[in-house]
């Protein structure tokens, strides 16, 4: 079941990569893109001389504000050995660089998708198969898209809640192993939490905050949500009875929240599901919440029907 979850997360990441989003405008998303005009004309006035100092000057400062991680053997058990060896920014996010030793006579894979980074829970992708005696490469992969939307812009401290190694050819769980990741600025850096919008849920410990609707840049529509988790213990999240303009649809929100730490959510309705039911225009989205220990099957909590307007 671990398995089936993990292939699905990682169609869920990727389709939604691929999708890509346009939020509508705010008034502070204006203010932002009409500062960064006027900079641009700034610059553009500028010539010579000190428009090479101030390049030297801004790549002076990237490099000594880079992010790094020294290798670090993060498991080495059961014959298995897990090594993280670095960091680095690629086109689609940020990449914690990892060695894997198996030294056992299994073929085994590696996997996680459950993260604390800088106290926000988050999905990240981890999935590296290594055959029996060998060694592998790989990375755990942090998105841009879900970064940006937590609002991080530097990793400074990375907890890998779920990591478990399981043989690749029986599919049978072998060992739990959970790490911890601290990166150069993990001291220093001190992650904001925007935690402004409205409280749509609030009960039980678990608190939830409108963060506004957005869409997707090939039509499909999101409600961007905030869930703080001060229950003291791990909880799943779930959007249930999901309807568009009156219409019972197909929609998607399903995230663990660890132990006192917040999540960005997105209860998100594709485009295909739309043309599906002949909506061309999106009016309201409504849901419920439901709430659960993820180590429970009865539910801690339940929202009453959440109406959103789409303005």
């Amino acid at each position: 079941m671990k398995k089936f979850l993990a292939w699905v997360l990682m169609l869920s990441m990727v389709l939604g990569l691929l999708c890509g989003c346009s939020d509508t405008d705010s008034s502070s998303d204006r203010r932002s893109k009409r500062k960064n005009r006027d900079k641009d004309d700034e610059i553009e006035i500028i010539e010579g001389r000190e428009d090479d100092d101030r390049d030297d000057d801004e790549d002076d400062k990237k490099d000594s504000q880079k992010v790094t991680i020294d290798e670090v053997v993060v498991y080495d058990e059961n014959d298995i050995k897990i090594i993280v060896t670095g960091l680095e920014e690629i086109p689609l996010g940020q990449e914690i660089k990892i060695k894997v030793e198996n030294n056992t006579d299994r073929n085994i894979t590696l996997s996680g998708d459950n993260y604390i980074v800088n106290g926000i829970s988050m999905n990240g992708f981890l999935f590296e198969q290594v055959a029996a005696g060998k060694k592998t490469k790989g990375s755990i992969t942090f998105y841009t898209e879900y970064l940006e939307n937590a609002g991080v812009e530097q990793l400074a401290t990375v907890d890998c809640v779920n990591a478990y190694i399981y043989d690749s050819d029986s599919y049978e769980d072998l060992y739990q192993t959970p790490f911890s990741i601290e990166t150069s600025i993990a001291g220093d850096y001190v992650q904001e939490i925007d935690d402004s919008g409205e409280v749509v849920f609030e009960e039980a410990g678990v608190t939830v905050i409108s963060k506004g609707i957005g869409f997707y840049a090939t039509g499909g529509v999101m409600v961007r949500l905030l869930v703080k988790n001060e229950t003291g213990r791990d909880i799943l999240i779930q959007a249930e009875n999901v309807s568009v303009n009156g219409y019972t649809i197909d929609g998607w929100m399903y995230n663990k929240v660890m132990a006192d730490t917040v999540c960005f959510c997105d209860l998100s309705v594709m485009a295909y599901t739309l043309e599906e039911n002949e909506i061309d225009d999106v009016e309201e989205i409504s849901f419920s919440l439901a709430v659960r220990y993820t180590d429970e099957w009865d539910s801690l909590c339940e929202s009453d029907e959440l109406t959103f307007t789409v303005n």
